[in-house]
């Protein structure tokens, strides 16, 4: 395998760790946790807050167009450990829950890699246009 596809798989599975930890782990150090007291959220209430704050960082990944980590983060969020916390999930803003489900919907089940290219190949349209209309 080349180098470049072992960090990507490192990269991943990074992400994909700390998202999961983030939600079930006590921190290691003060400045890794994911609420102010640096205790590990408790309640289904807090572990929903945390799990709204990774939604919006998967968000800014998709306006980033960086795709690897999206879609990490949205494969830890739907790992058994994390996607079984029902309470947790119930917790959840609507408007959190409507903006991970279209994040989801980025990657189909089938053609993900051609979903990706359509979505560059489309923001490099617009930019296109933008340009020639500029």
């Amino acid at each position: 395998m080349s180098p470049t596809i072992r960090a990507t798989v490192a990269q991943f599975n990074a992400i994909t760790n700390q998202v999961i930890m983030s939600l079930l782990c006590s921190p290691t150090d003060a400045n890794s946790s994911p609420t102010s007291s640096g205790r590990p959220p408790s309640t289904p209430a807090q572990r929903a807050r945390v799990i709204e704050k990774w939604v919006r960082v998967a968000e800014g990944c998709r306006r980033l167009k960086n795709f690897t980590s999206l879609r990490a983060i949205l494969s830890a969020l739907q790992s058994n450990a994390v996607y079984r916390l029902r309470k947790t999930w119930a917790a959840v803003s609507r408007q959190s829950m409507a903006t991970f489900d279209n994040l989801w919907e980025t990657f189909p089940d089938e053609n993900c890699v051609l979903t990706n290219r359509e979505l560059l190949l489309e923001v490099r349209r617009k930019l296109l246009l933008h340009k020639k209309l500029g």
